[in-house]
């Protein structure tokens, strides 16, 4: 997560970070089961974290965490206050957002957050439906493409967010570029 990798820059002795996220999912897939062969997809993104002035810094806000004792749960009621706070951090409003980009899991968890913070679905990033839940790879991979079509410029505010099996998650505000 580009946390981390702000979080070594920040600390001194590292100049450049290279963020990877990878997941083979589909060497656990079941392909006879076409009811969930489809939802699931391999790949690879990566992200760049350079050193820069601190009036520069494009790391706004951030919350990291995790719980084993939810390992069993994989969903949870959202609380309007918790998510006030990830924007209050960043001194931001729903409607101050550049862009949302959001673990690709299932559209319907991306609609309703973006609905839930205020962000028009043209503003939201996702590519889920060309390839699936590609699990770590996600954010990279579909950040990359919107920067790659040009929705993403430099300058943009973009809010992400990312959960794992475990249970963990996570969430940034940053200026891209």
């Amino acid at each position: 997560m580009p946390v981390s990798a702000a979080c070594y820059i920040r600390g001194g002795g590292f100049n450049n970070v290279f963020v990877i996220g990878a997941d083979a999912l589909s060497r656990y897939v079941d392909w006879t089961d076409r009811g969930t062969c489809i939802l699931f997809g391999d790949a690879a993104g990566a992200v760049l974290v350079q050193a820069c002035d601190s009036e520069e810094d494009g790391l706004f806000a951030f919350d990291l965490h995790s719980d084993g004792e939810r390992l069993r749960h994989l969903n949870t009621t959202i609380k309007q206050k918790e998510t006030d706070h990830l924007l209050e951090k960043a001194g931001l409003t729903g409607s101050s957002i550049g862009w949302l980009l959001l673990h690709q899991a299932n559209q319907r968890i991306i609609d309703a957050v973006a609905t839930l913070l205020e962000v028009p679905s043209e503003r939201v990033i996702s590519n889920l439906a060309n390839y699936g839940n590609t699990s770590a790879a996600s954010i990279p991979l579909a950040l990359d493409e919107a920067v790659r079509s040009g929705n993403v410029q430099p300058g943009h505010t973009i809010a992400a967010a990312g959960f794992g099996a475990g249970l963990t998650w996570g969430s940034a505000i940053i200026r891209w570029g």
